[in-house]
C-alpha cells in the first residue's frame, strides 16, 4: 500500500502530470479526491467527502472482503517511529525474500523528507545516481530492530524525471525500497536512463536560450558571440542545423563586420588580440584566420596576445604598461594550438612547451582557473603523445571537484561548465562527468540560461617605481550570461558513458586540490595565480 495526498502532488506539478503519475483517466475529477492509493489490487481514490474509497477507473466503490487483521496492526512496530497523521506519503510493503518495509514522507517547501524502516543498514552501492531523481541518502541509525534510513526527495525533480520517462519506471521506487534500498543492475539501469533523460532536456532547454540569445545580440563584444557559435555548432540533430541555420548565419555575419584582417579585437575599436581571435576561431571554421594568428607567435610555440606594433604603443603608454601584453600567454598558445590541429595545419606549439609550462599555468586575460583548463584540454585533445599531460591535468580538475560534484570557490556555475567541458576533451567522460553534469543543471535558470560570471579580466600597471605589481585589475563581467549559458550548453552537450564506472569510490582524486582552485575570488586568483609580483603577465 502507498498513499499519495493529493493537495500535496497538485501544489508540484499539473494535474495532467499528476493523472499521468497514477495512470489515471484524464477525466478523473481531482477535486473530488484527497488521496491515490496504489495497492497490490489496483489503484484507489479517497474520496474528499467521507471514508469512501473509489476505482478511478471504474468509479465503483471498494468494498473490502472480509475482517482481516488492519495494515497498522500488522506492522505497528513500524508505524509507532511515525506520526503517521502528519504525513503525505505512506507506504508499507513486502517482497520475499525480503522483510516488511515501511516509508514515510512528509513535503515542506519542495523537498520531502523521507524515513525508511529498513532491515538494515543499506550498502549504498550506486546511491550517487540517485541525484538523477532529484533524492539524496541522508544516513540513518538503529531503531530497536530496525535501521530508519533518512532521504531527502527535492519533488519537483522527482516529479520532472517521471514525466520525462512518460512514468514507465514509477515502479522502480517501489522496488528500491522493497529491497530495503538496494540498488540491482535493472535499478541501477533505470536510474542511468533517468540520469541521460534529465541532461539531454536540459541540454536543449539550454540549447534554445543560446539560439534566443544570438537572434537578440547586439553590440555583443566578438568573445561572446564566438561562445555562441560555438555552441550553436553542436548540433543534436540534422532538424536543429536546419533549424538554426540563420541563427547562425546572423551570428557569423555579426561577427564578420568587426573582422579586420581575419582578427578580432576584444572591444571594437580596440587592438586586435589573438586571445579574442583564437576564442572566435573555435567556432568560425576559418583556415585563413588561424594562420593570421601566427604574426602574434614568438617562434618558440607561444603567442603574445597583441600585435609587436600594439606592443610597441604599449610600453610607450606610462598608463598601461606593465600589463602582460609583451609577454607570450599560455592560454592562447592552446587555443591556438587546438585551432591549428583542427584545421589540419602544422603544430607550432609543441607538447613539451606545455608541459614545462604546465604548474604555472594561466591565461592572461582569464579570470578562471578552469578557462585555462579548457583551453590546455582543447590543445591535448586526442593527441595520444601528449597522454601523461593528459592525464595530469584529468587528475587536477577531479582534485579540486567539490562534494556536490560542482567546481570551484567564486563564479561556481562558469567553473562547473569548463571544468566539465576539460574533462569531456580529456577523454574522461564515466559516471563522475554524468554527475557532474546533473549538479551543473541545478543551476540553470527556469529560461534556459546559467548565471552571469566573470570570466575575463584586464590590468593595468602603476609603472612609477621599477618592479612595482599590478595596480588596478578590471574585471570583465558576462553581463547578460552569454558566456556562461554557451558554456553551460557545451558541458551539457558533452559526451558521457554513465554506465562505466570509475577508478574513483570517495575519497580524493590524487593527492589535494592545487591551490589555484581555493581562491577565494576573482582577484585573488589573479594576483596570486596569474600576475606575478612584477606584474609580467603569464608565459
Amino acid at each position: 500500500m502507498v498513499l499519495f495526498d493529493l493537495h500535496t502532488l497538485r501544489g508540484m506539478a499539473d494535474d495532467t502530470s499528476v493523472r499521468g503519475m497514477f495512470y489515471l483517466p484524464q477525466s478523473t475529477d481531482l477535486d473530488l479526491h484527497s488521496h491515490v492509493i496504489l495497492t497490490s489490487q489496483g489503484t484507489l481514490a479517497a474520496s474528499r467527502k467521507g471514508s469512501r474509497l473509489v476505482d478511478p477507473f471504474s468509479e465503483t466503490v471498494f468494498a473490502a472482503v472480509g475482517k482481516g487483521t488492519s495494515l497498522y496492526e500488522r506492522f505497528s512496530d513500524r508505524f509507532d517511529l511515525f506520526p503517521s497523521d502528519d504525513v503525505d506519503c505512506l507506504a508499507i510493503g513486502e517482497m520475499a525474500p525480503f522483510p516488511p518495509v515501511l516509508l514515510h514522507l512528509r513535503a515542506e517547501n519542495g523537498f520531502g523528507e523521507a524515513k525508511a524502516v529498513f532491515a538494515r543498514e543499506p550498502s549504498t552501492l550506486h546511491y550517487e545516481l540517485l541525484k538523477a531523481i532529484g533524492v539524496e541518502y541522508l544516513g540513518g541509525n538503529p531503531e530497536g530492530a530496525h535501521y530508519v534510513a533518512r532521504f531527502r526527495n527535492h519533488l519537483p525533480t522527482h516529479i520532472h524525471s517521471g514525466v520525462l520517462a512518460h512514468f514507465a519506471r514509477t515502479s522502480h521506487c517501489n522496488m528500491f525500497f522493497f529491497r530495503h534500498g538496494s540498488i540491482d543492475r535493472p535499478l541501477e539501469r533505470g536510474l542511468i536512463s533517468a540520469s541521460t533523460n534529465r541532461v539531454s532536456w536540459g541540454a536543449g532547454r539550454a540549447l534554445e536560450a543560446v539560439v534566443r540569445m544570438a537572434n537578440e545580440a547586439e553590440g555583443e563584444d566578438a568573445v561572446s558571440l564566438g561562445f555562441l557559435l560555438r555552441a550553436l555548432n553542436h548540433h543534436t540533430s540534422a532538424a536543429s542545423i536546419f533549424d538554426n541555420i540563420d541563427t547562425r548565419t546572423r551570428l557569423v555575419s555579426l561577427l564578420r563586420d568587426g573582422e579586420h584582417d581575419s582578427l578580432w579585437p576584444y572591444e571594437v575599436g580596440g587592438p586586435a588580440s589573438s586571445t579574442a581571435s583564437a576564442i572566435v576561431l573555435q567556432g568560425l571554421y576559418d583556415p585563413t584566420g588561424v594562420e593570421a594568428l601566427e604574426a602574434f607567435a614568438d617562434g618558440r610555440g607561444g603567442y603574445y596576445s597583441r600585435l609587436p606594433a600594439d606592443q610597441r604603443e604599449t610600453a610607450s603608454d606610462p598608463a598601461n604598461s606593465g600589463d602582460g601584453h609583451h609577454h607570450p600567454d599560455f592560454a592562447t598558445a592552446c587555443m591556438i594550438r587546438a585551432l591549428r590541429n583542427g584545421a589540419g595545419l602544422d603544430t607550432r606549439t609543441g607538447v613539451e612547451y606545455l608541459a614545462t609550462r604546465f604548474e604555472g599555468r594561466s591565461g592572461l586575460c582569464f579570470a578562471n582557473p578552469y578557462l585555462v583548463d579548457w583551453a590546455l584540454a582543447s590543445a591535448l585533445e586526442n593527441d595520444d603523445s601528449a597522454q601523461e599531460l593528459r592525464n595530469m591535468l584529468t587528475s587536477e580538475i577531479l582534485a579540486s571537484m567539490n562534494d556536490d560534484y560542482s567546481f570551484g570557490r567564486f563564479d561556481v556555475p562558469l567553473s562547473s561548465a569548463f571544468a566539465i567541458c576539460s574533462l569531456a576533451s580529456l577523454g574522461f567522460r564515466s559516471r563522475t562527468l554524468r554527475l557532474a553534469q546533473l549538479r551543473l543543471l541545478d543551476f540553470m535558470q527556469p529560461d534556459g540560461t546559467f548565471p552571469a560570471g566573470t570570466p575575463l579580466f584586464s590590468v593595468r600597471a602603476d609603472t612609477r617605481e621599477p618592479g612595482c605589481g599590478p595596480r588596478d585589475v578590471f574585471l570583465r563581467a558576462d553581463r547578460h550570461g552569454t558566456i556562461s549559458t554557451a558554456a553551460g550548453t557545451l558541458a551539457l552537450l558533452a559526451a558521457c558513458s554513465p554506465e562505466e564506472g570509475d577508478p574513483y569510490a570517495g575519497g580524493e582524486w590524487g593527492g589535494g586540490a592545487h591551490p589555484r582552485y581555493g581562491c577565494r575570488d576573482h582577484e585573488d586568483y589573479i594576483r596570486r595565480f596569474v600576475l606575478p609580483p612584477d606584474g609580467e603577465g603569464s608565459s
